[in-house]
């Protein structure tokens, strides 16, 4: 099971790719009661401001997640600026186990900030392959 956040594909794309059984972390706040049960569970959600984004935090810190590997996928554009080690410090302050954190590079996208023909020069450089 994957719940993902995902702002302009990126993070979409990174989840539907390993795991078929996917859910939108927007569609799931929705819903009054947030349980998940699965043998795995992750979110996968983009880096804002080298933070996960706080709606990904209010989600996380509302539901609740039965399984016996939970993980967590960040992708960015520029520069991850540590937000795994950050982001498992947040759930040892919730007392939630995260068993696996890792970031994933893709295009830079902020369409104020970065040129996107430049990035699709570096597309050999940014590719993933999930």
């Amino acid at each position: 099971m994957v719940l993902y956040f995902s702002a302009t594909g990126n993070s979409l794309y990174v989840a539907r790719n390993p795991d078929a059984d996917t859910y939108s972390i927007p569609q799931e706040m929705k819903k009054n009661e947030r349980r998940y049960k699965a043998d795995r569970i992750g979110i996968v959600c983009p880096l804002f401001e080298f933070e996960v984004p706080d709606y990904v935090k209010d989600f996380i810190r509302s539901s609740v997640f039965d399984t016996e590997y939970f993980y967590m996928v960040i992708t960015y554009g520029m520069h991850h600026g540590g937000v795994a080690e950050r982001t498992a410090a947040f759930f040892e302050n919730l007392g939630k186990q995260v068993d696996y954190i890792n970031t994933i590079i893709m295009h830079d996208n902020a369409i104020i900030v970065f040129d996107m023909d430049e990035q699709r020069k570096l597309e050999s450089e940014k590719k993933v392959d999930v």
